[in-house]
């Protein structure tokens, strides 16, 4: 089979990032023609791939990248070249659909996201009025956007239930080509190593891994730490990540006299090892569809406290150890059960591995499944 990718990422920033990436590469090892299309920064190690470097391009807010690559892929491509066009993310809809008109190929699309949510929740957590405007606009695009994906594709794969639902109410004529693949346990970074190498037994290290911004809660997850220090002055909370925030965090470390208590490492080259070695892995997301770093952890055994988000609720199968999104209240009466109660510590544990074994499967398989099945 002759798969074309595409990507206009300017680097491998993301999990979505790393996961097509991981994609690509896994069906071009099982014997497909594969080529890709992505910037230099965008770089894949695999000689069973034929990359072909897109032209750099600087985005702005009112411009797409993906748009500025269509014109470009106009010129370059040859019609009857290949069979499916497979990409990640509404970002680089514009170009793949230069693809699909000039060779005729159909068009997958994986949302990693449900985006349209997204800047709606931009909207509703917006702390001034020119931040809901720029919100309001990017809602726009969002669902115009949304709508021509509706229209174009011929596959989109989400990867929770609630992203497909979500879309299909609002694109109804498309419920027949809307599927879902969850992410797996399993990608060429989860050193199989770690697994299961968690053994804590009690909570005193909390650890918080992802982006330091708005959409991942990190302020939130700080106001309820800063609350449980007063009523147990033991525990530690290490950070991993780096983003927007960086600032507002170490402020606010500063400013509640936590710097003996909590720990900012930035980024790490293995997050694993440092699961391996806390007690409760902490995602306190306002949002999010399905968060790698929740495969990791249960990979690793580390329990995990997160939010009643759609991703979340897919991995770890809606158990009672969720909080509200966006609620200090919810997540500190959350933590303070686990924490002053060993059995439920120990409860958790049992959770995980029941949500780890359902991740285990071939995932560039199922692409391919639903490929040869169209």
């Amino acid at each position: 089979m002759k798969i074309i990718g595409f990507s206009a990422a300017q680097e491998i920033r993301t999990g979505g990032h790393k996961r097509y990436i991981e994609l690509i590469s896994d069906i071009a090892k099982k014997e497909n023609e594969v080529v890709l299309f992505g910037t230099k920064k965008f770089k894949i190690n695999n000689k069973n791939v034929v990359v072909r470097i897109l032209p750099n391009v600087n985005k702005s807010f009112f411009s797409s990248t993906s748009m500025f690559y269509k014109k470009y892929l106009d010129k370059t491509l040859i019609r009857n070249t290949a069979d499916w066009i497979i990409i990640f993310g509404e970002t680089s809809f514009y170009g793949s659909l230069a693809i699909k008109q000039k060779t005729g190929a159909k068009l997958l699309i994986a949302l990693r996201s449900n985006f349209v949510e997204e800047e709606i929740l931009s909207i509703k957590y917006s702390l001034n009025l020119l931040d809901k405007l720029k919100s309001v606009i990017l809602l726009v695009k969002s669902l115009i956007l949304e709508k021509r994906i509706s229209k174009k594709a011929d596959l989109i794969v989400f990867q929770t239930v609630h992203d497909l639902e979500a879309f299909c109410k609002r694109n109804p004529k498309s419920t027949n080509v809307c599927k879902i693949i969850p992410n797996h346990i399993g990608a060429s970074w989860m050193n199989r190593e770690y697994e299961n190498s968690n053994s804590s037994t009690e909570i005193q290290n909390i650890l918080y891994v992802g982006s330091l911004g708005f959409r991942k809660g990190i302020m939130i997850l700080l106001k309820t730490f800063n609350l449980l220090c007063k009523k147990y002055n033991n525990i530690k909370l290490t950070v991993i990540g780096d983003g927007p925030y960086k600032k507002k965090v170490k402020k606010y470390i500063f400013n509640h006299n936590l710097q003996e208590n909590v720990k900012l490492l930035g980024k790490v080259s293995n997050p694993l090892e440092e699961m391996s070695k806390h007690d409760l892995l902490v995602l306190p997301s306002l949002y999010d569809s399905y968060p790698n770093v929740a495969l990791e952890a249960l990979l690793v055994g580390i329990p995990i406290v997160g939010t009643s988000v759609s991703g979340f609720k897919a991995i770890l199968n809606e158990t009672k150890y969720m909080c509200k999104p966006g609620s200090v209240k919810s997540m500190y009466e959350m933590l303070r059960k686990i924490l002053s109660n060993q059995l439920e510590y120990e409860a958790l544990k049992k959770v995980m591995q029941k949500c780890k074994a359902k991740h285990e499967f071939d995932w560039s398989e199922k692409f391919l499944e639903l490929i040869k099945n169209y």
